[in-house]
């Protein structure tokens, strides 16, 4: 019998000290920063995943910075506000107006400020990937979005909206904070969380969290505040010169209106008409998700597959505008078809936690949230970022891309990989 053979995996990493930042800046879990961090993925330019060498979490690290000018010149990493969008709108207690330390919203773990002029903003990460990933998993498999998991991000973006428009409580004449406009409420930006199972026995329905997992929205980057002075502020999905409800309401509506359209296929993937488009509009679905929902009417969603409730259809309906084929919501009276953030406070939000609540209470035969699991689509873990020697461009492309220089090239190693079950499939 030959002998058993173990070897340590290695590669090259990115090691990213700790520096010191300024007096106030909050040391209240230092713990986190103070022996420096791994790279493991970079998103964007001052936007990583980075694993803290201290406690092994992973955090979502967005660096930015404060420059001079008008905000709507700014790009994603830069700011004109005192503090930075993401600061104050955020869970942290020093934040101008601080949200619920809990789902639907992101946690900051951590802020430091390295320079005058720079904000390093700590969340933690999540680990189900975004809605607009969700949406791609779903499409690509040609089935439909689960109608439980539609109306639990309907619940949850309600949630969101109305701690944001009306503060604790939900009362329109109780908000404390000022009022916050998001204005970017977009897939991408939303992101699935699976909480760890605790010790014990898996309960013969299966395990809830699975189908019914944690809705993050997240990347307050755009955000606003009422009274804001117009010179600082972003500019949003639509440019607008001044905040407004719209915004927010008609981007939720375009987001549940998607995810009920995951299983309409593009006319590029067609193969018995590849040039199919809807004749007359100026939406075309040769455009795919950017012009998505509104080249599509909700009308049509049940011509393929089980079918959605009348309850969901009749309630997400609301969301469309006559017209939308061929116009843009930004323009003229068009934003004037759009319901109201009470409506989707006091209206939508109430149905849809009935609906959550038909799902979820009472006592269940084994397998039930098994045949709701939604998990298929967690991607994979990231893996610690590993650099190329022979990349002409490393140095320069990690100074723009983590933006520092101080970084560190180190070694890595790994155990022997151990193999696990068969990976999570699509139903069906």
């Amino acid at each position: 019998m030959p002998p058993t053979w173990k070897k340590a995996y290695a590669h090259e990493g990115v090691f990213i000290p700790y520096v010191e930042g300024q007096e106030d800046d909050d040391y209240s879990d230092y713990s986190i920063a103070e022996n420096g961090f791994l790279l493991v993925e970079i998103i964007r330019k001052g936007l990583l995943i980075v694993q803290s060498v201290n406690n092994g979490m992973l955090y979502l690290l967005k660096t930015l910075r404060k420059v001079d000018g008008s905000g709507a010149d700014s790009g994603h990493y830069e700011f004109t506000h005192n503090e930075p969008p993401d600061f104050r709108v955020s869970t942290h207690p020093d934040a101008t107006s601080t949200l619920p330390d809990e789902p639907p919203f992101p946690h900051l773990a951590l802020y430091q400020r390295p320079s005058a002029s720079r904000w390093d903003l700590y969340f933690n990460y999540y680990n189900g990937g975004t809605i607009e990933a969700f949406i791609d998993k779903y499409y690509e498999e040609g089935i439909k979005i689960p109608e439980h998991f539609i109306w639990h991000v309907t619940v949850e973006l309600c949630r969101a909206i109305a701690y944001m428009y009306y503060g604790d409580g939900f009362n329109v004449n109780g908000q404390d904070d000022p009022v916050v406009f998001h204005r970017d409420i977009h897939p991408s930006n939303i992101l699935i969380h699976y909480p760890p199972r605790g010790r014990g026995r898996l309960p013969a329905a299966g395990n809830k969290n699975n189908a019914f997992p944690q809705i993050i929205l997240c990347d307050f980057g755009e955000s606003a505040l009422h009274g804001d002075d117009p010179n600082d502020l972003k500019p949003g999905l639509f440019e607008e010169d001044e905040p407004a409800d719209f915004e927010d309401v008609y981007q939720v509506g375009c987001v549940l209106r998607s995810l009920c359209m995951a299983h309409i296929i593009f006319p590029a993937d067609d193969e018995n008409d590849p040039n199919n488009r809807i004749p007359g509009q100026l939406k075309d679905e040769t455009q795919e998700w950017n012009h998505r929902p509104d080249s599509r009417r909700l009308g049509n969603v049940n011509l393929v597959g089980p079918a959605y409730s009348n309850t969901l259809i009749t309630a997400l309906r609301n969301f469309e505008w006559p017209g939308q084929e061929n116009n843009l919501i930004e323009s003229g009276n068009n934003r004037n078809f759009q319901p109201s953030v009470q409506w989707v406070v006091y209206t939508l939000l109430p149905l849809a936690r009935v609906q959550v609540r038909a799902y979820t209470e009472g006592p269940h035969p084994d397998g039930y949230y098994d045949a709701m699991d939604v998990s298929w689509t967690k991607p994979f873990e990231p893996m610690l970022y590993a650099i190329d020697r022979t990349d002409a461009n490393l140095d320069a492309n990690l100074r723009t891309y983590v933006q520092r220089a101080d970084y560190e090239f180190c070694g890595l190693e790994y155990p022997l990989p151990k193999t696990t079950r068969p990976l999570p499939a699509p139903p069906g």
